[in-house]
């Protein structure tokens, strides 16, 4: 409506005044750098965000399980946890055994519960709600896929893919969209499959991915490789030569 269109416009006029008068400015990915360059930024620098990795990494050692889809973080519909359950019939089909383990809350869950319920689930989703950080290990332990099949929308476009991130330090391969830079990591690592957001795009890539151990260990392989520096205080020692430059 015109009211939040006026505070659109109010915001772009002050990250436009903040860029142009700034010393430096650090943006968290690539897109939000572009961005603040196009703004009339002189000097940027990209941090993205890192990860726990000591905590995420004590994952990688799996416990039996059946096949298994990961989803951790909050429950709004921007993250498309709804997509990941419309596609789960589809996945069933060629993987009865499959389950999709769902750990996080937010005002979203009652909806994606509902919705689990309309679509006959049952047992193959699991609510697990919000969990410490440091218990997090324990539910990747029994998972093969990281989920995070965020929309389109506009701070998503801009934003570091932390939830990849950590799917990735823990070795999952990951399930990802083409939004933002969470496409670009997912191409410059080799660690997942990038879907359209349509169910049976999700399911197709889901199956792949659930039926075909050597490639969830070449995709392990390569999240591991590239997150071994994604650890926080190696993502901010850029940090220490960009101030002084500024």
């Amino acid at each position: 409506d015109a009211a939040d269109r006026l505070s659109a416009a109010v915001l772009t006029r002050k990250e436009r005044w903040a860029a142009t008068t700034a010393d430096g400015v650090v943006s968290v990915s690539t897109p939000l750098a572009a961005l603040r360059r196009e703004q009339g930024a002189e000097k940027v620098i990209v941090v993205p965000n890192g990860v726990m990795l000591e905590q995420f990494a004590a994952g990688r050692e799996k416990v039996p399980h059946p096949p298994t889809l990961l989803y951790i973080g909050l429950l709004s519909e921007a993250w498309g946890v709804d997509l990941m359950l419309r596609a789960l019939p589809l996945v069933r089909k060629a993987v009865p055994d499959v389950r999709f383990l769902i750990v996080g809350d937010g005002d979203y869950r009652p909806g994606l519960e509902s919705l689990a319920a309309e679509l006959n689930l049952g047992d193959a989703v699991t609510f697990c709600g919000r969990q410490p950080h440091d218990q997090l290990a324990s539910y990747i332990r029994q998972a093969d896929v990281g989920v995070a099949l965020y929309e389109p929308r506009e701070f998503v476009k801009y934003a570091s893919p932390m939830k990849v991130r950590e799917y990735m330090a823990a070795g999952l391969p990951v399930l990802t969209t083409r939004v933002g830079q969470a496409e670009e990591v997912i191409e410059e690592s080799g660690a997942g499959e990038l879907v359209e957001r349509t169910p049976e795009a999700v399911a197709a890539a889901a199956i792949k991915l659930l039926t075909d151990p050597a490639l969830r260990q070449r995709y392990s392989e390569n999240a591991i490789r590239y997150t071994e520096n994604a650890d926080w205080e190696s993502v901010l020692l850029p940090l220490l030569d960009f101030i002084p430059a500024v």
